[in-house]
C-alpha cells in the first residue's frame, strides 16, 4: 500500500484544523488549547501539537495528513514534522493582511528544508473583504515551482481541489 503524508501548515488561524476535518475520513486527532492574551480576539483555541486525518484515496493509497500549530514558539514542530513528508501545503488566511506577511516566513522555511513539493493556499476565499490573489502571489514572490491556489477549506470539494493541487505536483 503507497502511504503519503502531506504536511499542512501556515500561520495561526489560517484554517489548518478545519481544512483537515473537511478532508479526512476519520475523526481527526487534534490538540487544541484555549487562546489567551491578543490572539482569543481571533479565535477561541488554538493546535499546540498536531491535528492528523486520514483519506483512504482507494485500496491501494491512503493519504495522512498532519497540521501543525502556527505560532513561531512551535516552530520546533514544524521541523520534526516536515521529515518524511511527500507535500507540504502552506494555508494563509486571505481576508488578513498579518497572515499574508507571516506566509512568506513558512515558505523560505520549508524551501530551506525540503525539496519535495508546495503549494500556498489562498484560503477563506469565501470570505467578503479578502485580499486580491495577485497582489499576495505577488507578495509572497516564492519559486514559480511552488503552486499557488485559492481555496474555502471549510468546504470539502475546495479543499479536495488544494490536495488534487498537490498530489498532480508529487506524481509529476
Amino acid at each position: 500500500m503507497t502511504k503519503l503524508k502531506i504536511l499542512v501548515t501556515g500561520p495561526f488561524s489560517s484554517g489548518k484544523t478545519t481544512f483537515i476535518n473537511a478532508l479526512s475520513d476519520i475523526i481527526t486527532v487534534q490538540t487544541e488549547e484555549k487562546v489567551w492574551g491578543e490572539d482569543a480576539k481571533i479565535k477561541q483555541t488554538t493546535t499546540v501539537g498536531l491535528d492528523f486525518g486520514r483519506i483512504q484515496v482507494d485500496d491501494d493509497v491512503q493519504i495522512y495528513l498532519f497540521g501543525t500549530p502556527g505560532q513561531d514558539r512551535f516552530d520546533f514542530i514544524w521541523e520534526d514534522m516536515v521529515k518524511g513528508s511527500h507535500g507540504v501545503i502552506i494555508l494563509l488566511d486571505r481576508s488578513d493582511w498579518r497572515s499574508v506577511m507571516q506566509t512568506k516566513k513558512f515558505v523560505d522555511f520549508y524551501a530551506s528544508r525540503t525539496s519535495v513539493p508546495m503549494v500556498v493556499v489562498a484560503n477563506k476565499s469565501d470570505l467578503k473583504d479578502i485580499l486580491p490573489v495577485e497582489f499576495i502571489h505577488a507578495y509572497i514572490d516564492a519559486d514559480p515551482s511552488v503552486g499557488f491556489v485559492e481555496a474555502a477549506g471549510k468546504n470539502r470539494n475546495s479543499a479536495r481541489k488544494v490536495l488534487e493541487e498537490v498530489l498532480t505536483r508529487i506524481l509529476a
